[in-house]
């Protein structure tokens, strides 16, 4: 026996195909109404096909690929990498270079130390920027010379920086003399001491010219570099005046601990 819907080939007491269901001696027409009916229920199958369309909802997972966006906006942070301001830490190597270099830094204690050795105190001059410290101790032969011994310190200067120092020292202690007039037994010598370093070799020859002659009055100036000891000053002995001269350049040494 076989179904008159689909043909299905169905045992002899079968009542409905086992195939598409319908009836079995039913008409055709008949089947064909519940055939119609029967394939709603596939429709079901085609709404769990519609689910699957959901799962592009997942798809937007992709979404916390933002998140490394966010990631790298992170960088931003960063900007403290900007840190490097404590470059000013490098302002101690600045330091470094400021060992007393300059022999500006070195007058006081130079100032000090010939004071004491000349037991006499040391004032400061205005007008010249130096240190004076007067004296009328040392050899006989310069008993009655008032000596005036000005320092200071200048590491530029040159041949007419010397000779303009060495002119200002000497006017100012011929302006300043104090005690009885100058004349063969009263006199003035002024040492116009400058700390340089390094030595200018203009300067250092401005003090080997012998002096011009002076009645009663001698200038001496003295290149010294505070930071190795090097001391520039006449070498030559005037003859004009020998024994006093002799005696000046001594004073001098004594005065400078050379």
């Amino acid at each position: 026996m076989f179904c008159t819907q689909c043909g299905n080939q169905l045992p002899d007491d079968s009542r409905f195909c086992s195939r598409c269901g319908a009836p079995v001696g039913a008409p055709t027409s008949a089947v064909n109404q519940a055939v119609s009916a029967t394939p709603q229920t596939p429709p079901a199958p085609a709404a769990p096909a519609a689910a699957p369309a959901a799962s592009p909802a997942p798809a937007a997972a992709p979404a916390p690929a933002a998140a490394p966006a966010a990631s790298s906006a992170a960088p931003a942070p960063a900007a403290p990498a900007t840190m490097p301001a404590p470059a000013p830490a490098t302002a101690p190597a600045a330091s470094p270079q400021a060992p007393a270099s300059d022999s500006l830094s070195m007058l006081p204690a130079f100032v000090q130390a010939m004071s004491n050795r000349l037991g006499e105190p040391a004032q400061y001059i205005p007008e010249l920027g130096a240190y004076l410290i007067v004296t009328k101790r040392f050899s006989a032969a310069l008993a009655n010379m008032h000596q005036h011994f000005f320092v200071s310190a200048y590491d530029a200067a040159g041949y007419p920086e010397m000779q303009a120092y060495m002119k200002a020292c000497s006017d100012w202690a011929l302006n300043n003399y104090q005690g009885a007039l100058r004349g063969l037994q009263k006199g003035v010598v002024s040492y116009a001491i400058l700390l340089q370093h390094p030595l200018n070799a203009n300067a250092v020859a401005f003090t080997k010219e012998l002096p011009k002659k002076h009645f009663a009055a001698f200038d001496l100036p003295i290149l010294v570099d505070p930071f190795t000891g090097a001391c520039e000053m006449l070498e030559k002995t005037p003859v004009w005046g020998f024994a006093m001269w002799k005696g000046i350049k001594k004073a001098a040494r004594e005065a400078l601990g050379f």
